[in-house]
Formats: structure tokens, C-alpha cells, sequence
């Protein structure tokens, strides 16, 4: 899409719908809504598509959209946050992805160093960035996320990662992306 005006909520069965706010953040990824809390959301906004600015991040409620708090301010002007995605035995346990990107209408540079995976142990009020074998760098692209619901404990991310590598063939070696790559963790 082009564009968006915010987030918008529906108590009719989707016949009608009021705008509850988050104009400024252009394009919303994900919404996530506590299973146990319809009043606590949570929304993974991306920004802007072809400049800077507008609001990027994670951005949280926990009065039913009455008022929105930043909780996720991703590092440099062209990172927001791409993907949600929670603990089914305990909603306070969320996972954020962000991604760094810049798209003009002459390029596109689809990784950055804002790239990355955030855990929050408390709703999504607070955030760690998660290394531990995870890639990093700037050329770290957009990344899917998915917490197994047999076992929440573990957590699957799929990373666009463009990081060059040799690769040898028949007719001899060549440098290509890395290109996706499936993490797990277990713990």
C-alpha cells in the first residue's frame, strides 16, 4: 500500500470502523491483541515507504486505544518494526522484529543494521535486543517471526540475510547473498 491513517477498531462485527489513532506511522505490519486483554494492543509500524520520518517501532495500548505509548524506538531514520509475535502461555512475553530499509523511487536497499529481533518480558513495555548467534550488520534484512505453539519456548525467526559468500560450483567459485536463513531457539 501507499499509504495508511492509523488503526482503525470495529465493535460491530466489522460493519463499521473508527480510526482509534496512529496516523503518523504511514504503514502498520502487524497488530497484535493480548488473547487475554482486548484492551492491551500492540502494532508494529514500518514508516514511510519512499522517505524518513512519520513513526516507526512498536507502539503499545493497554486502554483500548484511548492512548498509544512508543515502547520500541528502532535505531536509525529508515528502521521500523516489521513483524509481532507472542508466548501463547503468557501474552507479556512478545518478540519484535525490525527492519532497516531505504526505498526511493530510483533504489532499494533492503537490510541495514537496525535489522534485528526484541524480546519484551513485560507486555511490550520495555525491549532487549537479541543476539546469540543471530546476524547483525548492514546487511541484515526483513525477518519473520513464529513461536511454535506446541512449545513456546521456542521461537522461529526467518532473516533476509544479505551477507556475501563464496560458493563453489563446476565452473568454479562465485560470491552470492547468504539469502534467507530459518533461526531456532529453544530457550
Amino acid at each position: 500500500s501507499y499509504f495508511g491513517d492509523g488503526v482503525y477498531k470495529s465493535i460491530d462485527g466489522g460493519k463499521t470502523f473508527r480510526n482509534m489513532g496512529l496516523a503518523d506511522t504511514d504503514r502498520i505490519a502487524r497488530v497484535w491483541v493480548d488473547p487475554g486483554d482486548g484492551a492491551h494492543v500492540c502494532v508494529a509500524a514500518l514508516g514511510r515507504l519512499y522517505s524518513t520520518g512519520g513513526s516507526r517501532g512498536v507502539f503499545c495500548t493497554r486502554d483500548d486505544g484511548a492512548s498509544w505509548k512508543q515502547t520500541l524506538r528502532p535505531q536509525g531514520e529508515w528502521t521500523g518494526a516489521i513483524d509481532l509475535a507472542h508466548d501463547p502461555r503468557n501474552p507479556e512475553v512478545l518478540y519484535a522484529a525490525t527492519w532497516e530499509r531505504s526505498r526511493t523511487p530510483w533504489n532499494f536497499v533492503e537490510s541495514g543494521a537496525g535489522s534485528g529481533i526484541w524480546k519484551s518480558v513485560d507486555g511490550g513495555d520495555s525491549w532487549t535486543r537479541l543476539g546469540g548467534g543471530l546476524p547483525s550488520g548492514d546487511k541484515v534484512g526483513r525477518i519473520g517471526l513464529a513461536v511454535a505453539a506446541s512449545a513456546p519456548q521456542t521461537v522461529y525467526a526467518f532473516i533476509a540475510n544479505q551477507t556475501p559468500m563464496e560458493e563453489t560450483r563446476p565452473e568454479g567459485k562465485r560470491t552470492v547473498a547468504t539469502g534467507p536463513e530459518v533461526y531456532r531457539s529453544d530457550d
